[in-house]
Order: C-alpha cells, then structure tokens, then sequence
C-alpha cells in the first residue's frame, strides 16, 4: 500500500482535528497547539511536550485485565514526560 502525500495527508489530519476540537470545546477560550510530527507515537508525544502545560492521553481499556494495564504510548509518556499528563479513560467523562 502506497503511502499517502504527506503534505496533503497533514493538511486533511489538521482541518478533521481542528473541527473535533471546536466541536468539543465550543466556545471555551483554551489555547490548542496542533503539531504534526513524523515519527513514533510515543517519541513524538514526548518531543512536543516540553512547552506544554498539559498533556492529555486517551486509554481505551479493553476489557477486565485491560483495565489494569495502559498502552505502551500512554506508559512512555508518563514514565518520560516533562510535564503535567492527564489519562483519561472511554467512557470516563461528565454525562448531560
């Protein structure tokens, strides 16, 4: 399978992101810095954390034993990060 033009893969991952991002925040005033980074999930999380203040991780737990266990992505970030890490869990959020 061919790999897909990355300057035209970003630029459609960045308007779907920017979209989701002002469906979910609405009008809230937070300051969302979109990067898009070539390499391993967990390295390229890491590499743009420095300046951040928060970084927020999603977990999908996948089952009972799942529940115990986080993603390797989700560990390194933790166990790596030079800042604050939220991990939030599907599922886990304020209902209507």
């Amino acid at each position: 399978m061919p790999l897909p033009d990355a300057p035209l893969y970003d630029k459609q991952v960045r308007s779907w992101l920017e979209d989701e991002i002002d469906e979910v925040l609405g009008a809230n005033d937070l300051d969302v810095e979109l990067r898009s980074v070539h390499e391993a999930a967990g390295n390229g999380l890491l590499h743009c954390t420095t300046p951040a203040d928060l970084l927020v991780l999603g977990s999908r737990g996948r089952g009972r034993v799942s529940e115990i266990l986080v993603g390797s992505v989700t560990m390194t970030c933790v166990h790596h990060a030079r800042c604050s890490i939220a991990v939030l869990r599907s599922g886990t959020g304020p209902t209507p």
